[in-house]
C-alpha cells in the first residue's frame, strides 16, 4: 500500500508520499486540477489523507476519478497531529503528521455530503449572501436619509425601494439615493428568483414536504435543514443532533460544582438560525397543529423569558424534524 498526505492550501499545497519501501517523496503544487492531474494520473493507487476544509471536496473526487483513494479527515480530531512538534509548524510538518496518521490510522473522516446536497448547500448559502448584502445596503440607506430627518421603515425588504421613492427627496438626495436604489431593487429580484427555484425544488420532494408538514417550518428552513444533515442515519439520537447545530447548553462542571452556559453555537449558523427563526414564528403563531409545542414554548418564557424559551423551540424542533426525517413521517400534534 501507497500512503500519502496533502497539507491542503488555497494557492498551493504540500504532499508527502511513502512508497512500499518506506522512502517518502515531499512536494509542492499549486492547487489547481491541471497540476494535481499531472502529478496523480499516472501514479499508482495511493491512500492520501487530506483535511476537510473549502477545497477539500473537490480534490477528493478529482483523486477518486485518477483511481486513488482519497480520506478526508476531520481537523478537530487532535490524535491525528500526535507526530508534528509544538512550537515550529510549517506545511511540510503539517504534511508529515498527516502522513503518520494516514499510515498509522490515526483519524476520523469527515462525513461526505452527496452531489445534489452540496450544490443545494451552495444554493441556499448564495441566497444567505444576498439577503445580508440587501440587509446591509438597506441599513446604509436608512442611516443616510436619518442623517436628514427622514425615516423609512425598513422591515419589508421588497418594498423598501417603492416607499424609498414615494417620499418627496430633495434632488441632492435623490441623485445620491438612486444608484443604491436601483442596485438594492435588482438584489430583490435576484433573491425572489432563487425563492422560487428553491420552493419548486421544495414542492417536488416528498421529504421536504414532510418536513414542512412541522408548524413554523418552511421551505427555505427543510431545505437547510436536510442540505446540512443530508443522512439522518449517521446520527445516533435526536441529541446528537442538537449538539450538531449547536443548539445544546454550554458546561464547565466538575465534582465540586456544575455550571451551564448559554448554547454552544457550534456547527452551521445558518441553520441555527433559520431554526431559531422558525422557533419565533411558532412561539407567536396560532396554528391548531402547533398548539402543543406552543403552550409548551410559552411555559418556559413565563419562567425563563422569551429569548430562552425560543431557543428551547429551535433545540426541541432540530429534534422533532430528525426523528420525521429517519421515521420518514409527517408531523404529529398529539406526540
Amino acid at each position: 500500500m501507497i500512503y500519502g498526505a496533502i497539507d491542503l492550501h488555497k494557492q498551493s499545497s504540500q504532499f508527502a508520499i511513502c512508497d512500499e519501501n518506506g522512502s517518502i517523496e515531499e512536494f509542492e503544487l499549486p492547487t489547481e486540477r491541471r497540476a494535481l492531474i499531472d502529478a496523480f494520473k499516472r501514479r499508482k493507487p495511493t491512500r492520501l489523507l487530506l483535511e476537510s476544509s473549502t477545497e477539500s471536496e473537490w480534490v477528493a473526487l478529482l483523486l477518486e476519478d485518477l483511481g486513488h483513494e482519497p480520506i478526508v479527515a476531520d481537523p478537530n480530531f487532535s490524535a491525528m497531529y500526535a507526530t508534528r512538534g509544538k512550537g515550529i509548524k510549517t506545511n511540510r510538518r503539517d504534511a508529515r503528521a498527516l502522513l503518520d496518521a494516514c499510515r498509522s490510522n490515526m483519524y476520523r473522516p469527515a462525513y461526505r455530503r452527496r452531489r445534489g446536497q452540496r450544490y443545494l448547500r451552495q444554493q441556499i448559502l448564495l441566497r444567505q449572501s444576498l439577503v445580508r448584502s440587501r440587509t446591509r445596503l438597506i441599513c446604509g440607506i436608512r442611516s443616510i436619509l436619518r442623517q436628514e430627518g427622514l425615516r423609512v421603515d425598513g422591515r419589508h425588504a421588497e418594498t423598501f425601494v417603492s416607499r424609498v421613492r414615494e417620499r418627496k427627496l430633495p434632488r441632492r438626495m435623490t441623485l445620491l439615493l438612486e444608484p443604491l436604489l436601483l442596485h438594492l431593487d435588482s438584489l430583490n429580484q435576484t433573491v425572489v428568483q432563487m425563492e422560487k427555484h428553491l420552493c419548486r425544488r421544495a414542492k417536488r420532494s416528498a421529504r421536504i414536504q414532510r418536513l414542512m408538514s412541522t408548524p413554523g417550518v418552511g421551505p427555505i428552513s427543510a431545505l437547510a435543514y436536510t442540505a446540512l444533515i443530508d443522512d439522518p442515519q449517521r446520527f445516533a439520537c435526536a441529541e446528537s443532533v442538537r449538539c450538531y447545530l449547536g443548539l445544546v447548553p454550554s458546561e464547565d462542571s466538575s465534582s465540586d460544582y456544575q455550571h451551564r452556559g448559554p448554547i454552544t453555537k457550534a456547527g452551521n449558523s445558518q441553520v441555527r438560525g433559520l431554526l431559531v427563526q422558525d422557533g419565533w414564528c411558532l412561539l407567536r403563531g396560532k396554528t391548531p397543529a402547533g398548539r402543543r409545542l406552543r403552550e409548551w414554548g410559552q411555559k418556559i418564557a413565563a419562567r425563563r423569558g422569551k429569548g430562552k424559551a425560543v431557543v428551547a423551540m429551535a433545540r426541541k424542533l432540530a429534534g422533532v424534524l430528525w426523528a420525521m426525517d429517519l421515521n420518514q413521517k409527517e408531523f404529529d400534534m398529539m406526540r
